[in-house]
C-alpha cells in the first residue's frame, strides 16, 4: 500500500505532467496560428524578399562584378514552324557600373557594346558608335531588357518599383503568389507586368507582361544553381488569346555556360 503523502506527491507530479503538455500543446498551437497568420499577411514585397532569398540571396547577388552566359532563343510561327534561331553570348559588368555586351555569331558576328556611356555596335569588322535617335532606342532597349531579364527576381527590389499582391492562383496545376509590378514613370500605355512565384518554394515561376494588345505569358521550366545564384535554364514564351488562355507558343529560351566573378 502506497503511503498517504506518496499517493499526494505522486498525484501532483501527474497534475504538473498533465500541465506542462497541455502548455506545451498550447504553445504549439499558438506558433501554428501565428504562422498561418503571418503567412495569411504577407505582403508583395514579403514574397518577393522571400524569393530573393531562396533565388540566392541579395549579398551575393549584389556581390557580383561580372556575370556572362550564352542564350539560345527559337522564334516559332503560329502553326509551328521555327521562324528563326539565334545564339548570344551576353556579358553584363555590374561594378563600378552597369557595362556589357551582347554578341551573336550566327550568320556574322552582330555585337552591342555599352561602357556605361555610350552604345557601339559591331557588324562583323565594322564598328561604330551609336548616334542615331532610332538605332539609339533599339539599342537602349535590347540591352537593358537582357539585363532585366537575367535580373529577376533581385531587380524587383529595386528603388522606384511597386509591388501589388494581387492573390493566389493556380497555374500548371501548382499555386502561385501573384505580384503585379509598377514602375515609376509608366503610363497608361506602359507594359503591364505580373510575376507568380510558387507558394511553397517561392521559386519564380513566370512572368506575364502586356505589351500594346499583346499578351505573353513565360514560364520557367528549368534551373540552374551551379554559381550560387538560381538562374533560368529553359523557358517557354505564349502569345494569350483574348479570353487570357494560350494560343500557341512563340518562343523558346535556353541559358547555359553560367560565369561569375566577385
Amino acid at each position: 500500500m502506497i503511503p498517504m503523502l506518496k499517493k499526494v506527491n505522486l498525484i501532483k507530479a501527474k497534475n504538473k505532467r498533465a500541465e506542462a503538455i497541455c502548455f506545451g500543446f498550447f504553445i504549439y498551437i499558438m506558433f501554428v496560428a501565428t504562422s498561418c497568420k503571418q503567412d495569411d499577411y504577407l505582403t508583395a514585397q514579403d514574397i518577393v524578399a522571400r524569393s530573393v532569398v531562396v533565388h540566392g540571396g541579395l549579398i551575393k547577388w549584389d556581390s557580383i562584378t561580372t556575370l556572362s552566359f550564352d542564350k539560345i532563343t527559337i522564334l516559332f510561327t503560329k502553326d509551328g514552324a521555327v521562324e528563326s534561331s539565334i545564339t548570344q553570348q551576353q556579358l553584363f559588368k555590374f561594378q563600378p557600373e552597369l557595362q556589357g555586351q551582347i554578341v551573336s555569331a550566327n550568320e556574322g558576328i552582330v555585337g552591342l557594346y555599352y561602357n556605361g556611356k555610350e552604345f557601339k555596335k559591331r557588324i562583323n569588322d565594322s564598328i561604330y558608335t551609336l548616334t542615331d535617335s532610332t538605332e539609339l532606342v533599339t539599342a537602349k532597349n535590347s540591352f537593358f531588357a537582357a539585363n532585366f531579364v537575367v535580373s529577376q527576381p533581385f531587380k524587383l527590389l529595386d528603388e522606384g518599383i511597386s509591388l501589388s499582391f494581387g492573390g493566389i492562383e493556380t497555374l500548371d496545376d501548382k499555386q502561385v503568389f501573384v505580384i503585379d509590378v509598377g514602375y515609376e514613370n509608366d503610363t497608361n500605355t506602359s507594359d503591364k507586368w505580373t510575376y507568380y512565384f510558387d507558394v511553397d518554394s517561392y521559386q519564380l515561376v513566370a512572368n506575364k507582361v502586356i505589351h500594346n494588345s499583346n499578351v505573353s505569358l513565360i514560364k520557367n521550366l528549368e534551373f540552374n544553381s551551379d554559381t550560387g545564384i538560381i538562374f533560368n535554364a529553359h523557358r517557354k514564351s505564349y502569345t494569350l488569346d483574348s479570353s487570357g488562355d494560350i494560343d500557341y507558343m512563340r518562343a523558346e529560351y535556353f541559358y547555359e555556360n553560367f560565369e561569375l566573378s566577385q
